[in-house]
């Protein structure tokens, strides 16, 4: 037997003997699901929900979803939520590939998962939202629902009444409403902006607006955020957060006027546009645009990953852990430089470094690049934690422990390949 399958054959009985048994009481898995779901005819739920004057609460969730796992955990297994929803609602849910199931879908337009609704006994939707939802923002959620305002029905109503009209904090509130339930939004916000003045657009709810909504790089509010962004002062959306919104806007902008005209420069209309709004320093923009145009445009993967290094070097601070990832799970699919490749691991660690609770794609994201690096043993360390991801995710343990060994194999077969990466590997210690 080879040295590398030696010392795999010990990691995986340590494993298996201490590694899951020791961090199942470090980290108890929630098993006790306290939110219960009926799954009546949807006629009859309805006319449960007309006698009692309770609204119906669904969720509906899909497989192979991180966020849905994430919401069963932290939803369906937290006592507290669980009986201040069974308490006040109709708990609902209908069973995957029925009629019900079908004429649901349809009528509400579910195409995204996660999904919590809350409809009346008319069928009308009071509240929504689209994705994992927080405990807190659950919480906020049920409390809205129960006292009949801050809904997305209640937002509704006073924006079609002409007895009432929203104020312009109460028009970005449904904007807001609209985009958490997946709607459209566009004329909402619209009618927001043209209540703004430009001197209006320094305060902090329009800088706030600006940053969620605004996509246009021809409209005023982009103009007003890529010319003035030097001098905006706002503690939720700091400079940073702000070039990278500017970034992301002239990027897909241009990106999609070259898709639409190939003959166009794309250099030198992204310079035109540098002077246009007056963006200083324009080092990130233009790493930004470089790194999306080779991708996208006219492949040129040297070219494209020297402009992915360059721009992860000053805007990791600003990136969210799942996005550094997705830049980690490129190099390491694509790119076959060594120092870019360290590089990637180095991204790998400071977004694992900020996540509280690693989701499984980004744990093996990291298993990835560790591999393209050869860094073998350090991959080994990860893959324990991928597997109590697995676990605490509801995968059977077996099943998460087969999987473990299919990595191990991808291993083995790693450091077979490169006779001088034994000495990378550590055996566990008791």
């Amino acid at each position: 037997m080879k040295t590398s399958s030696v010392i795999l054959s010990l990691f995986i009985i340590f494993n298996l003997i201490n590694g899951i048994k020791v961090q199942a009481q470090e980290n108890p898995v929630k098993d006790t699901v306290y939110l219960k779901f009926q799954h009546d005819a949807w006629k009859a739920v309805l006319e449960s929900a007309k006698e009692s004057g309770r609204l119906i609460f669904i969720q509906i969730l899909t497989d192979d979803c991180e966020a849905c796992e994430r919401l069963k955990n932290d939803i369906w297994k937290n006592e507290e939520l669980a009986r201040e929803i069974t308490g006040g609602f109709i708990v609902w849910s209908p069973k995957s590939g029925t009629k019900d199931a079908k004429v649901l879908y349809k009528k509400y337009e579910i195409s995204s998962y996660p999904v919590t609704l809350f409809i009346n006994s008319e069928e009308r939707v009071i509240d929504k939202y689209i994705g994992y939802i927080t405990p807190e923002r659950m919480h906020q959620m049920l409390e809205n629902v129960r006292e009949g305002i801050g809904t997305l029905a209640f937002y509704e109503d006073m924006y079609k009444r002409d007895t009432y009209k929203l104020d312009p904090g109460e028009l970005l509130n449904y904007a807001i409403a609209l985009m958490d339930a997946g709607e459209d939004y566009n004329k909402v916000i619209q009618d927001y902006f043209k209540s703004q003045s430009v001197d209006e657009l320094y305060r902090n709810q329009n800088i706030k607006a600006i940053m969620l909504f605004t996509d246009d790089m021809y409209s005023r509010e982009f103009r007003f955020l890529a010319r003035n962004n030097h001098k905006i002062n706002n503690a939720e959306y700091p400079e940073s957060k702000r070039n990278m919104k500017i970034e992301d806007v002239i990027s897909n902008t241009l990106n999609t006027l070259v898709m639409a005209h190939p003959k166009i420069n794309i250099f030198d209309t992204l310079s035109a546009t540098i002077v246009y709004f007056n963006i200083k320093p324009s080092e990130g923009i233009q790493n930004r645009v470089e790194m999306d145009y080779y991708d996208y445009v006219k492949p040129d993967k040297e070219k494209y990953f020297q402009s992915l290094n360059s721009y992860m070097s000053t805007h990791i601070p600003m990136m969210n852990p799942e996005s550094i990832m997705d830049k980690v799970e490129r190099v390491s699919s694509e790119c076959k430089r060594p120092d870019i490749i360290d590089n990637a691991v180095m991204w790998a660690n400071e977004a694992f470094m900020r996540e509280e609770d690693p989701s499984a794609d980004m744990y093996k994201a990291y298993i990835d690049i560790l591999i393209k690096a050869r860094r073998f043993g350090e991959a080994m360390e990860i893959l324990d934690g991928l597997t109590q991801r697995w676990i605490a995710d509801g995968m059977p343990e077996q099943e998460a422990l087969k999987k473990q060994a299919e990595y191990i194999k991808k291993l083995d077969q790693q450091i077979d390949s490169h006779p001088d990466a034994d000495e990378q590997l550590m055996i566990p210690k008791n």
